[in-house]
């Protein structure tokens, strides 16, 4: 069986940004989120203050506001003025 590849499939694959393997963040008040780890306790809460279980899934730098995707749907928007480092590895 062959695939067949378009000049443009090809093209966007070179440009294509290579996915993270690891990454962590680390906040100024000491926060860790590192992919596939359990997010810092607190970070989703309920109403009376129980905490929510989620995972670090992903993130992206949106201007000047790093996002984290977490399981469940869950998100956490943190300005870049909060983050002490950024490690990532990627394949």
């Amino acid at each position: 069986m062959t695939t067949a590849i378009s000049t443009l499939d090809a093209a966007a694959d070179q440009t294509a940004a290579p996915e993270e393997t690891y990454f962590e963040i680390v906040t100024l008040d000491g926060a860790v989120y590192r992919k596939g780890q359990p997010a810092p306790r607190g970070t989703v809460t309920t109403g009376i203050g129980a905490d929510i279980p989620t995972v670090v899934q992903s993130y992206a730098e949106v201007g000047d506001w790093i996002d984290i995707e977490l399981t469940e749907g869950y998100a956490v928007r943190l300005p870049e003025a909060r983050i002490a480092r950024i490690v990532a590895r990627t394949a």
